[in-house]
């Protein structure tokens, strides 16, 4: 009994009095935290947790924001989305930051906050250009000029139903906030752009 009790007050030693806490409410609680921390960092969701433990979704939903804020677990997808919008609102001026911001951006956030995005697309037709997008390969001459004048494009290549047959589409987006600088670049590299075999029809 001696070697038993010895054995556990080293291992709780190495625990703060906050985690021992935790835990002994955990298992009070039928064990909620222990099952839940470990499948969240593992990048699965509420759903997904509650669908492998058993447990209900407000009570998986509810330990996970406990484990939050108390830094065990990362933010979550809304808080880090809430934080990404508030950064393009207010972009910063350094290109490599911008570029590392649009790359942050996922399909779902752009979809739902068109406002603070456009497209090369739309900075062509803005320039007057629109004529250009009839050639299939617009892209791979309009993209490198805008890139090379520092202005962040992301390209998402998704695969969509299409009159019942599956394709790949490519939706090229940029910050709402370049697009005058988009503009004027498309405008002054007219000849470089009929010179990476765009013609002008």
């Amino acid at each position: 009994m001696e070697r038993i009790t010895e054995r556990r007050q080293t291992a709780a030693d190495g625990l703060s009095e906050p985690t021992l806490l935790s835990i002994r409410t955990s298992i009070s609680q039928g064990g909620i935290m222990l099952k839940v921390l470990p499948l969240a960092r593992q990048g699965l969701t509420v759903s997904e947790i509650e669908q492998i433990t058993g447990i209900r979704h407000d009570l998986v939903a509810s330990s996970l924001f406990r484990q939050r804020v108390k830094g065990r677990l990362p933010e979550s997808a809304r808080q880090f989305n809430k934080r990404l919008i508030e950064a393009i609102v207010n972009l910063p001026e350094d290109p490599e930051l911008r570029k590392g911001l649009l790359d942050q951006v996922s399909f779902g956030l752009y979809r739902g906050n068109l406002k603070s995005f456009t497209t090369p697309r739309a900075c062509l037709r803005l320039a007057g250009l629109g004529r250009l997008i009839g050639n299939y390969n617009w892209a791979q001459a309009v993209v490198p000029v805008l890139r090379s004048a520092e202005i962040a494009i992301k390209e998402f290549f998704l695969n969509v139903n299409d009159d019942g047959v599956e394709v790949e589409r490519t939706y090229r987006i940029m910050f709402k906030a370049e697009q005058k600088k988009a503009i004027s670049t498309l405008k002054n590299r007219v000849d470089e752009l009929d010179h990476r075999g765009i013609p002008f029809i």
